[in-house]
């Protein structure tokens, strides 16, 4: 249950994020600005749990992480806040949630995973959902 309960608040967030993001570009259009200060809050946050949990780390180890993580949640990002800027909230938001369309695929082309039916049926509905929100003006 309690899986469910953060399934649900991360939702809330995410969908939150869009419209705040946009009703803050209203006040500042410096988009490059924005994305690189939402980034580096992740970054502040990240490294915070990470030292508070404990654990052993071992800075060799962790230079991969960090240069994944320059260019998947930072250009991400960059990315993002202009979609929002150019599209909105909704129609950027209904973008991202076609990422499992693109995790499928992923995972399919570059990890084998196999092609069963509830994973194509899942990924038809999220398309097709998308493709219908996309349409409407």
């Amino acid at each position: 249950m309690t899986g469910v309960l953060f399934a649900c608040a991360a939702g809330a967030s995410f969908g939150a994020v869009n419209i705040t993001m946009r009703r803050e570009l209203a006040r500042v259009a410096d988009v490059n600005a924005g994305a690189a200060v939402i980034t580096m809050l992740a970054l502040v946050l990240v490294a915070a749990a990470a030292l508070a949990s404990g654990s052993d780390l071992d800075a060799g180890e962790l230079w991969p992480f960090l240069l994944l993580g320059i260019f998947v949640p930072g250009l991400s990002q960059l990315l993002v806040v202009h979609a929002v800027q150019a599209a909105g909230a909704s129609r950027a938001g209904v973008l991202f949630g076609m990422a499992p369309l693109f995790s499928a695929l992923f995972a399919i082309i570059a990890f084998g995973e196999p092609l069963r039916w509830p994973l194509a049926a899942g990924t038809l509905l999220v398309v097709a959902g998308g493709t219908l929100v996309g349409a409407t003006r």
